[in-house]
Order: structure tokens, then sequence, then C-alpha cells
């Protein structure tokens, strides 16, 4: 009788850790050490440059900013650019990531040039 009502206990209480564990939402992943190494593009940036007249438009001088900051969850840095160019105002977007599946870091961005 004592076995049995040892036995019965011992159900109960995997039973009740069982039910606990799968109530416990998984946790999210959390960013990797590659994943931090993009904080270097976090920031205010200036650029200054020169553009020579072709295929992409005439040449000219160009500044503009990047304003660069983290995207919540830390797994992604996104730039917002602004400036002036020879063809007049730039904008712009971009998105700096890494593809832990694929070991590489990732860029994707947008602007408002017309040879998109």
């Amino acid at each position: 009788m004592r076995s049995t009502f040892n036995t019965l206990v011992m159900c109960v209480a995997t039973a009740a850790g069982l039910a606990a564990a799968a109530a416990q939402p998984p946790q999210a992943p959390k960013p990797g050490p590659e994943h931090k190494r993009l904080d270097y593009f976090v920031g205010k940036w200036a650029h200054t440059g020169e553009m020579k007249p072709g295929p992409m438009g005439p040449g000219g001088k160009m500044s503009w900013t990047d304003t660069c900051e983290w995207f919540e969850g830390g797994f992604a840095v996104v730039c917002r650019s602004e400036g002036k160019g020879p063809m007049g105002p730039m904008k712009g977007i971009g998105i700096l990531g890494y593809s832990p599946e694929e070991k590489v870091y990732t860029y994707f961005g947008a602007d408002n040039s017309p040879w998109r």
C-alpha cells in the first residue's frame, strides 16, 4: 500500500512539473556577439564628397548625414540619411544586420535616387 501511494505521489508530482514546464513560454532569442559589433555604426555621421558626371547624373558636390540607431530587440541598426547632391535633395534608409544561418553581415537600403 505504501509503495502504491509513493508511486502515485511521484506520478502527480511529475505531471505537475511537466504542466508547469509546458506553461512557461519559450525564451525569446537574444542578440549574439556578432549583432553587438554593429554598435560601431550607431550615432550621427556627416559626409561630404564629389560625384563625377556619368550615367548616374551630373557631377557636383554632395553632403549628407546618417543617423543610425538600434532597432528594437537589438538585432539590427537602422540608418536614416538626408542630404544634398548634384540632382537635389537626397533621402535614404538602410538596415544593417547579421544572419547567423549564413554567418554574414547584411545590408538593405533604399533611397530617392532615380536610378533605383
